[in-house]
């Protein structure tokens, strides 16, 4: 039990409990008020305010000094005892939060960010630290996930400036080249590669999913930058997992990713035609994107995350 009888002290704000507790230290507003960063005036109001609440007075207090009531006395010890408990519960609470699995989304199915998160579990494990939970939600965008506080990561081709004016901090992680799906019968197909400029008369699948949308902003402004906006058809309720099994028709050119487990053995069983990009910017950048303010949370897996990439890339180049 506290050792003051409270009287509606739920509505007192815990900062003047620490404000009260260090005038009740020094016994003097001058200097209590420098330590806490506020004005004389303002700590003033605010032990006023306490005790209009508490329904008695603290401290007296003349021009010549300043001494604690018997109320005054009482209610330190048990504002100390207050803000003991609510700090060491403050950082308990931060240490649970710690060991609980950051949840990640995004991009997941792109090899060479599967082998990234394979090498990142083991060096997590290694390090003792909390493995990292990956689960998609398939219904949301995961910058919207990221704002809302679901997941703490997310890997995407979002640009750079959009997620800075969100407040999100981006890290590089992998580019995969474009790969262009088509028809045998497509005037394209007898190419051994592709250009975006040889798009121009031909119509793109743009597919309209969380996980796809952004890369097809990066294949229109690739084409834009040739000076042509691209003819489209729109595909909905696709995912990453059957891409590469949309029929394309005869005059249609899919860009999917390079790194898509399934473009490997694709021509074996279709008949279609994979063919690669040769422009120096035919690549879909992927980031590992957080919320500036998580960044303390993230700090420890996103270098884990960091080390595993510069492992992988370097043994892919």
């Amino acid at each position: 039990m506290l050792p003051f009888a409270f009287k509606g002290v739920t509505s007192v704000d815990l900062n003047y409990l620490r404000e009260f507790k260090e005038l009740a230290q020094t016994l003097n507003y001058a200097k209590a008020a420098s330590r806490l960063y506020i004005t004389q005036s303002t700590l003033s109001k605010h032990i006023n305010a306490l005790e209009r609440e508490l329904g008695c007075r603290l401290l007296d207090r003349d021009r010549r000094k300043v001494e604690l009531t018997e109320a005054g006395r009482r209610f330190t010890a048990a504002s100390m005892t207050i803000i003991d408990t609510f700090d060491r519960m403050q950082e308990e609470l931060g240490a649970l939060e710690q060991q609980e699995p950051l949840r990640v989304d995004g991009v997941l199915y792109d090899n060479t960010l599967s082998s990234i998160f394979s090498v990142a579990t083991m060096l997590l494990e290694s390090a003792g630290l909390p493995p990292v939970d990956y689960s998609h939600k398939a219904e949301k965008d995961c910058l919207d996930l990221l704002m809302e506080d679901e997941i703490d990561i997310a890997f995407s081709s979002v640009s750079p400036q959009e997620c800075e004016e969100a407040g999100f901090v981006t890290i590089p992680m992998t580019r995969t080249r474009f790969v262009g799906l088509m028809s045998k019968n497509h005037p394209l197909a007898s190419r051994k590669f592709l250009t975006i400029d040889a798009l121009r008369d031909t119509c793109l699948l743009k597919f309209a999913d969380t996980y796809s949308i952004n890369g097809w902003t990066i294949i229109e402004q690739r084409c834009k930058d040739r000076g042509f906006t691209p003819t489209s058809r729109t595909v909905l309720g696709r995912n990453q997992n059957n891409y590469v099994t949309t029929p394309v028709g005869e005059n249609e050119v899919s860009i999917l990713s390079s790194n898509i487990p399934q473009m490997r053995f694709l021509s074996e069983v279709a008949p279609v035609v994979a063919l690669p990009f040769t422009d120096e910017d035919a690549f879909f950048p992927l980031y590992a994107i957080y919320k500036r303010d998580k960044e303390e949370k993230v700090r420890a897996v996103m270098d884990v995350y960091r080390q595993a990439r510069d492992m992988v890339v370097h043994r892919e180049d």
